[in-house]
């Protein structure tokens, strides 16, 4: 019997994919050292914040929509993690301060960044099936 859907538990199950997701990113950047116009003090103390919050709104979206709408799921996430690629230099790092814009950068300096997001979106989606299981 398939579940019921429900828009809070997709929620619920989104937040907990984005932030298992966020810390996936963070993982998966590790060693990628862009200029970045927050000190290290700064960035050590509103870096993982920011991240995480995101993380989690993001997620939260993706899981309540994900619940009703097979398009937002399609291709495991990755259409999500490349749609948050897409807007990343409106809704990410350099919006907080966190890191340089994509849009000067040569295309190649842009791989890992983007696989980093389809990382993220994955992620995202395979606890956000995991934990709608549970619920």
């Amino acid at each position: 019997m398939a579940k019921r859907k429900n828009v809070f538990a997709g929620v619920a199950a989104g937040v907990v994919g984005g932030l298992a997701a966020a810390w996936m990113l963070n993982e998966f950047l590790v060693g990628l050292a862009p200029a970045e116009p927050l000190n290290h003090e700064q960035k050590e103390e509103a870096g993982p914040t920011v991240q995480y919050a995101f993380g989690a709104l993001t997620g939260g979206i993706y899981g309540g929509l994900a619940e009703y709408s097979p398009v937002v799921r399609s291709g495991f996430g990755t259409s999500f993690g490349s749609v948050l690629f897409s807007t990343a230099d409106l809704l990410d790092a350099p919006a907080f301060g966190l890191g340089p814009s994509l849009a000067g950068q040569p295309t190649s300096a842009q791989a890992k960044p983007f696989a980093a997001h389809i990382v993220y979106g994955v992620t995202t989606e395979l606890v956000r099936r995991l934990v709608r299981l549970i619920l």
